[in-house]
């Protein structure tokens, strides 16, 4: 699990880390903490995206979820899941920001809101997962007998 938190400076900073691996898939969440208010406005409900830069330069972005189980009061917590996009593809940096927006539809007021990035890293992994066609008939096999 990895959680990075919004200040009160709309700073992005990791508040837990763990190695991030190449090619992983499926295992590990990124939760962005916002506070519910920022400069006395009310963001909670808003629209979160997240903006993914590849080591590559490609550029990704992806509307988050707000946590359906309750983070701690004043902030909503949303779930960025690494199985939704190829965020362990490439070894290197990969910088995240946020942009938070909502729409007054009575004032006709389109409010949005810009976080600092922050930088992640992707780990290689060890050539000894680096298997041949053989490897890989007997991991399947010794896997097949789990089942």
């Amino acid at each position: 699990m990895y959680s990075i938190l919004m200040d009160e400076n709309k700073y992005l900073k990791a508040t837990k880390t763990q190695m991030l691996y190449q090619g992983e898939n499926y295992v590990d969440n990124i939760y962005f903490i916002i506070p519910q208010l920022y400069d006395g406005i009310d963001i909670s409900s808003w629209t979160c995206a997240l903006t993914i830069k590849y080591p590559n330069n490609l550029i990704d972005i992806e509307i988050l979820e707000p946590d359906d189980i309750p983070y701690k009061e004043n902030y909503t917590r949303y779930i960025y899941k690494s199985k939704s996009s190829n965020l362990t593809k490439y070894v290197g940096t990969v910088t995240l920001g946020l942009k938070l927006e909502h729409v007054d539809q009575e004032q006709l007021i389109q409010y949005s809101l810009t976080t600092s990035t922050i930088d992640v890293e992707i780990s290689p992994i060890s050539t000894i997962y680096n298997f041949s066609d053989d490897s890989l008939n007997k991991f399947d096999e010794i896997i097949g007998k789990l089942d």
